[in-house]
Protein backbone atom coordinates (compact mmCIF):
# COMPACT_ATOMS: atom_id res chain seq x y z
CA UNK A 1 0.00 0.00 0.00
CA UNK A 2 1.25 3.54 -0.82
CA UNK A 3 0.79 6.80 1.00
CA UNK A 4 -1.45 7.32 -1.90
CA UNK A 5 -4.03 5.24 -1.15
CA UNK A 6 -3.88 5.93 2.76
CA UNK A 7 -5.80 8.26 4.56
CA UNK A 8 -3.93 10.87 6.96
CA UNK A 9 -4.40 9.56 10.26
CA UNK A 10 -5.73 6.11 9.06
CA UNK A 11 -4.32 3.73 12.23
CA UNK A 12 -5.27 0.70 9.64
CA UNK A 13 -3.76 1.79 6.76
CA UNK A 14 -0.49 2.92 8.49
CA UNK A 15 -0.74 -0.48 10.70
CA UNK A 16 -0.49 -1.94 7.00
CA UNK A 17 2.05 0.31 5.63
CA UNK A 18 4.56 -0.36 8.42
CA UNK A 19 4.11 -4.46 8.70
CA UNK A 20 1.88 -3.91 11.62
CA UNK A 21 4.00 -1.93 13.62
CA UNK A 22 0.70 -0.01 15.31
CA UNK A 23 -0.40 -3.52 16.71
CA UNK A 24 2.51 -4.77 17.36
CA UNK A 25 1.86 -5.97 21.29
CA UNK A 26 4.90 -4.51 22.84
CA UNK A 27 7.20 -1.25 22.27
CA UNK A 28 10.34 -3.41 21.17
CA UNK A 29 8.29 -5.34 18.37
CA UNK A 30 7.15 -1.96 17.23
CA UNK A 31 10.31 -0.25 16.94
CA UNK A 32 11.78 -3.46 15.06
CA UNK A 33 9.39 -3.43 12.41
CA UNK A 34 9.41 0.81 12.10
CA UNK A 35 13.05 -0.42 11.52
CA UNK A 36 12.48 -3.35 8.58
CA UNK A 37 10.21 -0.28 7.44
CA UNK A 38 12.25 2.19 7.27
CA UNK A 39 15.17 -0.38 4.90
CA UNK A 40 12.88 -0.69 2.49
CA UNK A 41 13.59 3.40 1.74
CA UNK A 42 9.77 4.98 2.11
CA UNK A 43 8.84 8.08 1.58
CA UNK A 44 9.85 11.28 3.70
CA UNK A 45 6.08 12.06 2.88
CA UNK A 46 4.71 8.62 4.73
CA UNK A 47 7.07 8.47 7.67
CA UNK A 48 6.23 12.18 8.04
CA UNK A 49 2.49 10.84 8.55
CA UNK A 50 3.33 7.40 10.48
CA UNK A 51 5.61 10.01 12.79
CA UNK A 52 2.88 11.97 13.90
CA UNK A 53 0.32 9.57 14.25
CA UNK A 54 2.99 7.66 16.43
CA UNK A 55 5.05 10.14 18.27
CA UNK A 56 1.71 9.99 21.13
CA UNK A 57 1.36 6.03 21.29
CA UNK A 58 5.71 5.19 20.63
CA UNK A 59 8.21 7.61 21.60
CA UNK A 60 10.97 4.92 21.30
CA UNK A 61 9.95 3.67 18.08
CA UNK A 62 8.93 7.36 16.86
CA UNK A 63 12.45 8.44 17.76
CA UNK A 64 13.82 5.96 14.85
CA UNK A 65 11.32 7.83 11.83
CA UNK A 66 12.83 11.58 13.92
CA UNK A 67 16.83 10.22 13.59
CA UNK A 68 15.68 9.20 10.02
CA UNK A 69 13.85 12.43 8.58
CA UNK A 70 16.33 14.20 10.92
CA UNK A 71 19.21 12.50 8.28
CA UNK A 72 17.52 12.85 4.83
CA UNK A 73 16.91 16.84 6.11
CA UNK A 74 20.40 17.21 6.51
CA UNK A 75 21.16 15.39 3.42
CA UNK A 76 19.16 17.42 1.46
CA UNK A 77 20.76 20.31 2.89
CA UNK A 78 24.35 18.96 1.97
CA UNK A 79 22.69 18.59 -1.29
CA UNK A 80 21.93 22.21 -1.65
CA UNK A 81 25.46 23.44 -0.03
CA UNK A 82 27.12 21.34 -2.73
CA UNK A 83 25.06 22.58 -5.60
CA UNK A 84 25.94 26.11 -4.16
CA UNK A 85 29.22 26.05 -4.15
CA UNK A 86 29.75 23.94 -7.01
CA UNK A 87 28.19 26.84 -8.85
CA UNK A 88 30.57 29.27 -7.59
CA UNK A 89 33.87 26.59 -8.46
CA UNK A 90 32.54 26.35 -12.20
CA UNK A 91 32.18 30.40 -12.33
CA UNK A 92 35.42 30.84 -11.19
CA UNK A 93 37.19 27.88 -13.90
CA UNK A 94 35.17 29.59 -16.16
CA UNK A 95 37.20 32.98 -15.66
CA UNK A 96 40.32 33.34 -18.58
CA UNK A 97 41.41 35.60 -15.46
CA UNK A 98 41.58 33.76 -12.24
CA UNK A 99 42.57 35.64 -9.37
CA UNK A 100 44.79 32.84 -6.91
CA UNK A 101 43.10 34.78 -4.12
CA UNK A 102 39.27 34.08 -4.88
CA UNK A 103 40.31 30.42 -5.33
CA UNK A 104 41.41 29.71 -2.71
CA UNK A 105 38.74 31.23 -0.68
CA UNK A 106 36.57 29.39 -2.15
CA UNK A 107 37.73 26.50 -0.23
CA UNK A 108 38.01 27.95 3.01
CA UNK A 109 34.51 29.49 2.71
CA UNK A 110 32.68 26.83 1.54
CA UNK A 111 34.84 24.65 4.26
CA UNK A 112 33.36 27.07 7.17
CA UNK A 113 29.50 26.60 5.12
CA UNK A 114 29.86 23.01 5.95
CA UNK A 115 30.14 22.24 1.78
CA UNK A 116 30.89 18.31 1.55
CA UNK A 117 34.11 19.11 0.02
CA UNK A 118 35.18 15.76 -0.04
CA UNK A 119 32.65 13.91 -2.10
CA UNK A 120 31.81 14.83 -5.55
CA UNK A 121 31.27 17.12 -7.33
CA UNK A 122 32.87 19.49 -5.25
CA UNK A 123 35.82 16.93 -4.91
CA UNK A 124 36.61 17.42 -8.30
CA UNK A 125 35.92 20.48 -8.41
CA UNK A 126 38.44 21.43 -5.75
CA UNK A 127 41.27 19.79 -7.42
CA UNK A 128 40.65 21.04 -10.72
CA UNK A 129 40.72 24.85 -9.11
CA UNK A 130 44.33 23.31 -7.04
CA UNK A 131 45.56 22.18 -10.31
CA UNK A 132 45.00 25.76 -12.05
CA UNK A 133 46.42 27.52 -9.19
CA UNK A 134 49.20 25.53 -9.10
CA UNK A 135 49.41 26.07 -13.27
CA UNK A 136 49.81 30.14 -12.31
CA UNK A 137 51.87 30.09 -9.82
CA UNK A 138 54.05 27.45 -12.11
CA UNK A 139 54.29 30.26 -14.60
CA UNK A 140 54.68 32.68 -12.16
CA UNK A 141 58.19 31.24 -11.73
CA UNK A 142 58.43 30.59 -15.32
CA UNK A 143 58.33 34.31 -15.94
CA UNK A 144 59.97 35.15 -13.45
CA UNK A 145 63.30 32.66 -14.14
CA UNK A 146 62.67 33.53 -17.68
CA UNK A 147 63.86 37.39 -16.47
CA UNK A 148 66.70 36.32 -14.87
CA UNK A 149 67.99 34.09 -17.99
CA UNK A 150 67.88 37.44 -20.13
CA UNK A 151 69.97 38.99 -17.71
CA UNK A 152 72.57 36.62 -17.97
CA UNK A 153 72.05 36.21 -21.96
CA UNK A 154 72.59 39.96 -21.82
CA UNK A 155 75.75 39.54 -19.38
CA UNK A 156 77.59 37.31 -22.46
CA UNK A 157 77.61 39.91 -24.20
CA UNK A 158 78.83 42.38 -22.50
CA UNK A 159 81.26 39.92 -20.73
CA UNK A 160 82.46 39.63 -24.48
CA UNK A 161 82.76 42.82 -25.26
CA UNK A 162 86.03 43.20 -22.90
CA UNK A 163 87.81 40.32 -24.82
CA UNK A 164 89.20 40.37 -27.89
CA UNK A 165 86.78 40.82 -31.37
CA UNK A 166 87.75 37.25 -32.44
CA UNK A 167 86.91 35.42 -29.32
CA UNK A 168 83.12 37.48 -29.86
CA UNK A 169 83.39 35.96 -33.35
CA UNK A 170 83.70 32.69 -32.37
CA UNK A 171 80.52 33.26 -30.10
CA UNK A 172 78.47 34.95 -32.09
CA UNK A 173 76.21 32.15 -33.54
CA UNK A 174 76.02 30.65 -30.19
CA UNK A 175 74.71 33.98 -28.54
CA UNK A 176 72.63 34.58 -31.91
CA UNK A 177 70.56 31.16 -31.27
CA UNK A 178 70.60 31.81 -27.80
CA UNK A 179 68.74 34.49 -28.28
CA UNK A 180 66.22 32.96 -30.84
CA UNK A 181 65.39 30.49 -28.23
CA UNK A 182 65.16 32.97 -24.97
CA UNK A 183 62.68 34.52 -27.42
CA UNK A 184 60.86 31.61 -28.03
CA UNK A 185 60.96 30.70 -24.50
CA UNK A 186 59.26 33.98 -23.70
CA UNK A 187 56.39 33.41 -26.60
CA UNK A 188 55.49 30.32 -25.05
CA UNK A 189 55.26 32.32 -21.90
CA UNK A 190 52.73 34.54 -23.20
CA UNK A 191 50.68 31.92 -25.14
CA UNK A 192 50.12 29.58 -22.18
CA UNK A 193 46.55 30.04 -21.01
CA UNK A 194 47.21 30.77 -17.72
CA UNK A 195 49.22 33.98 -18.65
CA UNK A 196 46.45 35.88 -18.42
CA UNK A 197 46.02 35.11 -14.61
CA UNK A 198 49.36 36.71 -13.97
CA UNK A 199 49.73 39.60 -12.17
CA UNK A 200 49.41 42.86 -13.76
CA UNK A 201 52.96 43.42 -13.68
CA UNK A 202 54.60 40.43 -15.09
CA UNK A 203 53.46 41.21 -18.76
CA UNK A 204 55.58 44.65 -18.93
CA UNK A 205 58.16 43.14 -16.84
CA UNK A 206 58.81 40.70 -19.70
CA UNK A 207 58.50 42.58 -22.42
CA UNK A 208 61.10 45.05 -20.85
CA UNK A 209 63.40 42.17 -20.10
CA UNK A 210 63.10 41.27 -24.06
CA UNK A 211 63.47 44.56 -25.48
CA UNK A 212 66.75 44.87 -23.10
CA UNK A 213 67.92 41.87 -24.24
CA UNK A 214 67.62 42.67 -28.07
CA UNK A 215 69.19 46.20 -27.63
CA UNK A 216 72.23 44.73 -26.25
CA UNK A 217 72.09 42.07 -28.67
CA UNK A 218 71.74 44.10 -31.91
CA UNK A 219 74.61 46.73 -30.35
CA UNK A 220 76.80 43.67 -30.61
CA UNK A 221 76.22 42.00 -33.53
CA UNK A 222 76.60 45.64 -35.41
CA UNK A 223 79.99 46.49 -33.81
CA UNK A 224 81.14 43.03 -34.41
CA UNK A 225 80.33 43.84 -38.26
CA UNK A 226 81.91 46.96 -37.66
CA UNK A 227 85.05 45.21 -36.10
CA UNK A 228 85.35 42.47 -38.96
CA UNK A 229 84.94 45.26 -41.35
CA UNK A 230 87.59 47.20 -39.80
CA UNK A 231 90.12 44.24 -39.72
CA UNK A 232 89.96 44.20 -43.71
CA UNK A 233 90.02 47.28 -44.46
CA UNK A 234 92.26 50.06 -42.54
CA UNK A 235 89.86 52.61 -43.95
CA UNK A 236 86.67 51.14 -42.28
CA UNK A 237 85.47 53.00 -39.31
CA UNK A 238 86.21 51.30 -35.92
CA UNK A 239 84.01 49.52 -33.56
CA UNK A 240 82.63 51.82 -30.64
CA UNK A 241 84.35 48.87 -28.64
CA UNK A 242 86.70 50.35 -26.67
CA UNK A 243 88.79 47.05 -26.32
CA UNK A 244 87.87 46.25 -29.95
CA UNK A 245 88.95 49.39 -31.19
CA UNK A 246 92.44 49.58 -29.19
CA UNK A 247 92.95 45.82 -30.54
CA UNK A 248 92.05 47.10 -34.57
CA UNK A 249 94.07 50.49 -33.70
CA UNK A 250 97.63 48.36 -32.87
CA UNK A 251 97.06 45.79 -35.28
CA UNK A 252 96.94 48.73 -37.72
CA UNK A 253 100.03 49.95 -36.40
CA UNK A 254 98.06 53.02 -34.81
CA UNK A 255 99.17 54.34 -31.24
Amino acid sequence: MTSNSSKPHDLQALDSLTGGAFTAPTSGERASRIRDWLASNPAPEQMQEVFKELSGRDKGAARLLREKLDELKRAKGQEAIAAEWAQKAEGLLGQSKLNIADALAWQRDAAKAGAPLSREPLAGLKARLAERIKGIEDLQHRAQVHREAAVLLAQRFEVLSTKGWKDAQVAEESLRTDVTHWQQQAADIVADANWTSLDAKFAPQLEASKAQLLVVSDAFHSALAQAIAAAADAAAPLPPVPVWADELRAARGEA
